[in-house]
Order: C-alpha cells, then sequence, then structure tokens
C-alpha cells in the first residue's frame, strides 16, 4: 500500500502535469493561427483558479502552471484561441489575465483586469467573470476548467469537511478554497449557465465522483 506522504505528494503533484497536458489537447481543435481570423475565435477556454490558499501560497502550483500555459502558447499550441484565466491567489487582488503568444514568439501574460479584493468562492463572483469573459473573448464555442481545492462531498464550512483528515480521508461537498470561504456544489451548479460551456474540466481533487458531476 502507498504510504501517507506518497499518496498526499501525488495528489499535489498532478496539479504540475494535468494543466500542462490538458491546454495542449484543448486547443489541438482550434482554428489554424496562422490563418487570419474572421469573427469569433474557434474557441475561449476560462480557467477559474482560486489559490487563495496552501496550493498558491506553499505550493505554489499557481505559478507553474501558469508558466506552463506560457510555454504551450509560446510553441503555438494555443492555435488562435483564447486562454483566459481568473486568478484569485495569495498574493495579489484577482485578476482577469490573456495568456497569448506575441509578435517575438514568446508567450506573455497580459492582466486584462484586476478586481478589488473579494470573496471568489460565490455563485455572483463566478457567474460575473463567465459573462464578463464571453463579452471580452466572443469564440464559437467555449470551455471551462476549475483549479482549486474541493472539499468533494460534504459542506465546505463543516465541521466534518474542515477537519484535519477531510482532503484525504473523509467525503465532502464543496469545490473553491477562497481563504476560508468555500463554494458548496449546489452553489457551483447555479453558477455556471446551463448549455454554455462545450466541456466543463477539473483540475482539483475530488470532484471526479459522479455526485459531484
Amino acid at each position: 500500500m502507498m504510504s501517507n506522504h506518497k499518496f498526499i505528494y501525488s495528489i499535489l503533484f498532478s496539479h504540475r502535469i494535468i494543466l500542462f497536458l490538458g491546454i495542449v489537447i484543448l486547443f489541438s481543435g482550434c482554428a489554424n493561427e496562422d490563418e487570419p481570423e474572421q469573427g469569433p475565435v474557434n474557441r475561449t477556454v476560462l480557467i477559474y483558479m482560486l489559490s487563495n490558499n496552501n496550493l498558491g501560497s506553499t505550493y505554489r502550483f499557481d505559478t507553474q502552471n501558469i508558466n506552463d500555459m506560457l510555454q504551450v502558447a509560446a510553441s503555438g499550441g494555443l492555435n488562435g484561441g483564447n486562454l483566459i484565466i481568473y486568478r484569485d491567489g495569495y498574493d495579489t487582488n484577482p485578476q482577469l489575465i490573456q495568456i497569448k503568444k506575441n509578435e517575438s514568439g514568446s508567450a506573455e501574460k497580459a492582466i486584462i483586469k484586476e478586481y478589488p479584493d473579494r470573496n471568489s468562492a460565490t455563485t455572483e463572483v463566478m457567474r460575473s467573470v463567465i459573462d464578463e469573459t464571453k463579452e471580452l473573448f466572443p469564440a464559437k464555442e467555449y470551455g471551462l476548467i476549475l483549479w482549486s481545492h474541493s472539499t468533494g462531498w460534504a459542506p465546505g464550512n463543516s465541521s466534518l469537511a474542515l477537519s484535519p483528515a477531510r482532503r484525504y480521508e473523509l467525503p465532502t461537498r464543496s469545490f473553491g478554497q477562497d481563504g476560508k470561504n468555500y463554494m458548496e456544489i449546489d452553489e457551483l451548479a447555479e453558477a455556471i449557465p446551463d448549455k454554455q460551456f462545450h466541456f466543463i474540466l477539473t483540475d482539483v481533487c475530488f470532484m471526479g465522483g459522479i455526485e459531484c458531476a
């Protein structure tokens, strides 16, 4: 049996590779980058990244994943699509960021908008970010990636979910940690508009269960 510390490390290490591989695949069906764009692009992908927690402050997985995205963009992996990150991190106010390839052939992280400090683990904020992204970056289809902690299938602010063993032993039911705040699964469902996303992926522990789906 895998030891507890190796199991925990394997979960945390997944944040280093899942998003990097996923971005390459997600944009593989977009239009060729060398072709002139006419109207909306084929695809806009929004990454809703809540890293105001130890994924950002301790492990720096948010920074590492963003650097991975820059590598993908520099290599031409965006294929003319839009890659947008809403990041509410431990070291800055929430930001809307575009990852794009520049004329020199390298990639850059362009800050589209900075928001006042707020709790991003709410239905209202997530819905407003989705609507704003669609308005600023119109596309023929949209994808959503959820990035943060999850407590899976018990209320995020319950004593059960907040116990020290919650992430590895207990079934829980919330997504997205912003400081001490969590978004419950039903609030997440309310935040995501029906029939708007071609796909929804999770780079989040415990979000792969049928209950969450």
